[in-house]
């Protein structure tokens, strides 16, 4: 038997601007209001077996700007939205610590106060998680250092179980990298004998899935291309191949990348009381021009056609 027999996979997130939009030492009920896809990727982890926790930093308790019961009635009602969306928070880590607190107790460093790792490690050993076949998803650097401070041991025991020892054993030989995602669009994606599609052509904000449907709809239309430019009898490098595979995908990219950096942009940089209006964001996206392009996107639809799409072989019918 493993050692990772029985855990449970976990995701422990933050909590202000990762899951709710925060005006800064964020506590009360009314302020409360997710941050655009947030809830949704709550209810998909339930729906995956996937147990949810949240593990904050609150600096604010310990500087005196709010309570504990404060802070425990809006920690209450982000789990009640949470389950009303169909997803579920398991539990919440909190640490009052904070280099100004007012009392000495609480200004002293913390191992639980991110970027330490001791909240994930109390929720780890409470709830038998495996750490290794689990993430940490949070907006600051501390978040992301928590999470791969959390335990190599079991990173490597992990490494061990998934490939196995006939090739060796692995350990790590230096510190876990993360690369936080940053949204990105390339002009130009391909060059003689190169074609981007994927990451490698575009980077957006993490939104309803949108960057897969874009490199599930790269490779259709490229499938498309090079059966069409095969049968005109030219090599699949002839710079009309290029030129097509650009052309084709160039609007969907755009508008995606626009669309979720907009509605990213928007909860972000929003006063505070359009902020406090929770579900504000879907109410706009309603009233905009381009709601019924956006809504096909997202249901999968597309603005470019491609037969792997349509459940269709390139350049046949048959399925």
């Amino acid at each position: 038997m493993t050692a990772s027999a029985g855990k449970i996979k976990a995701v422990f997130l933050d909590r202000d601007s990762t899951l709710n939009v925060d005006h800064g030492y964020t506590h009360k009920v009314e302020d409360f209001a997710w941050i655009p896809g947030a809830s949704e990727a709550l209810a998909l982890f339930h729906r995956h077996g996937v147990a949810c926790f949240i593990v904050t930093n609150q600096g604010g308790i310990g500087k005196g700007l709010y309570s504990e019961a404060d802070m425990a009635t809006f920690n209450d009602y982000l789990c009640h939205e949470a389950e009303r969306g169909g997803g579920r928070i398991t539990d919440i880590a909190f640490c009052a610590s904070h280099p100004d607190a007012t009392s000495a107790e609480l200004r002293a460093p913390s191992p639980r106060r991110k970027p330490a790792p001791g909240m994930i490690l109390e929720l780890a050993e409470k709830w038998n998680i495996n750490l290794a076949a689990s993430v940490m998803i949070g907006d600051r650097d501390s978040d992301v250092a928590a999470g791969q401070a959390a335990d190599n041991a079991s990173f490597e025991a992990a490494c061990l179980e998934a490939f196995g020892s006939r090739l060796g054993y692995l350990a790590l030989a230096g510190n876990r990298l993360a690369w936080p995602l940053q949204p990105a669009w390339r002009r130009r994606i391909t060059a003689p004998g190169l074609v981007l599609a994927g990451d490698a052509a575009h980077s957006i904000h993490p939104l309803a899935g949108q960057g897969y449907n874009l490199a599930l709809a790269d490779a259709a239309v490229l499938a498309d291309l090079v059966v069409a430019t095969h049968r005109r009898g030219l090599a699949a490098s002839h710079p009309s191949l290029r030129s097509a595979y650009e052309s084709a995908r160039f609007n969907e990219r755009l508008v995606m990348s626009a669309a979720t950096s907009g509605l990213n942009t928007l909860f972000a940089a929003a006063p505070p009381v359009v902020r406090r209006a929770a579900g504000m964001g879907f109410s706009i996206l309603d009233r905009l021009p381009g709601k019924s392009l956006f809504s096909k996107i997202a249901e999968g639809g597309r603005l470019a056609d491609a037969a792997l799409l349509d459940g269709r072989l390139p350049g046949g019918t048959g399925r």
